[in-house]
């Protein structure tokens, strides 16, 4: 039992020490576009001039008139993905996306 206790106690500490850091930091929301002239990865917001008058995340979102062309990576490796496979098909009969097979 004790041998049992000490290698949980062991367990989680080492998973603590690596998962201090998460894997993505988003900044907090852009409000004020001319304050962040030339945002970073992790910068975010809404209406950034130039840009389509919605969500913009920097990195992701193309400017006004250009169209995307970057290929959509999906993953179904759990099973809540299905949910999102019907909208990954309907947005490429669409045309929106340029979903591929790898």
């Amino acid at each position: 039992m004790m041998r049992h206790l000490i290698l949980l106690w062991f367990c989680l500490a080492a998973s603590h020490g690596l998962a201090e850091e998460p894997a993505a930091r988003w900044r907090p929301r852009t409000t004020d576009w001319s304050s962040n002239v030339s945002p970073a990865l992790g910068d975010w917001g809404f209406d950034r001039p130039g840009f389509p008058s919605s969500l913009y995340i920097h990195g992701v979102t193309v400017p006004a008139g250009q169209s995307m062309t970057n290929p959509v990576i999906y993953d179904n490796d759990v099973y809540d993905d299905v949910f999102d496979d019907e909208l990954a098909m309907v947005m490429a009969s669409e045309g929106e996306i340029s979903f591929r097979a790898k």
